[in-house]
């Protein structure tokens, strides 16, 4: 226990929203703070369901999206290492969107009440939220114009781009199924483009990794 929580220090003190924060503070709160692991597939995060939690993904890729009445499946946004969920609204309400993980997924998770406290006793971490959702919003638009602006080859190929430059390698390890959800094509569809990329010799594919050549 005590090692688990020398590594939940660790990682909130080398958190851009919390680096610099005052020791016994962050002391306080990494002892709030309990350490998870996601599989492929699991929710974060449910829509509808009252949320109250703070979540810094410390390694991992979660998709956001919505459910139509339907079923169908709304993909929103993409959350990756080192950004943090949940702060977009502080207060406990039921969640907008369902979080899943896409990949082994590890995070941090705190109250929001323990944020709030924090913010109310340090200005200055008003002002690294602000950078923080602004950098968010940015990755929004980004995701936005690369699935509605582009045919599905550019589409899924200036996807791949956008991941790898936050991956180990350039290796990206998601399903076929999940890059379909993605940008908004069928699976088969999606597969054909892979194939076409890697005779192009932009990407490699092997067991369900697509890396990045060019």
């Amino acid at each position: 226990m005590e090692s688990q929580y020398q590594d939940i220090l660790h990682l909130l003190s080398s958190s851009f929203l919390f680096r610099g924060l005052n020791p016994l503070q962050l002391q306080e709160i990494a002892r709030k703070t309990r350490y998870l692991t996601y599989k492929p597939g699991r929710i974060l995060i449910e829509e509808g369901l009252v949320n109250d939690k703070i979540i810094f993904i410390s390694q991992g890729l979660v998709k956001i999206y919505k459910l139509t009445s339907q079923g169908k499946e709304i993909f929103l946004a993409l959350e990756k290492t080192n950004d943090i969920l949940g702060v977009m609204d502080l207060h406990n309400k039921p969640a907008s969107a369902t979080i899943e993980a896409l990949q082994p997924t590890r995070v941090l998770v705190f109250h929001k009440k323990d944020l709030i406290a924090l913010l109310q006793t340090n200005p200055f971490l008003w002002e690294r939220m602000y950078n923080v959702i602004l950098a968010k919003l940015e990755d929004y638009r980004e995701l936005q114009s690369i699935r509605l602006g582009n045919d599905l080859y550019q589409r899924t190929y200036l996807l791949l781009t956008f991941l790898s430059q936050f991956l180990e390698n350039k290796t990206i390890t998601l399903s076929q199924e999940a890059l379909a959800n993605i940008v908004g094509a069928t699976r088969p569809r999606v597969t054909e483009v892979l194939h076409l990329l890697r005779n192009a010799k932009k990407i490699s594919m092997s067991s369900k990794k697509i890396t990045l050549l060019a």
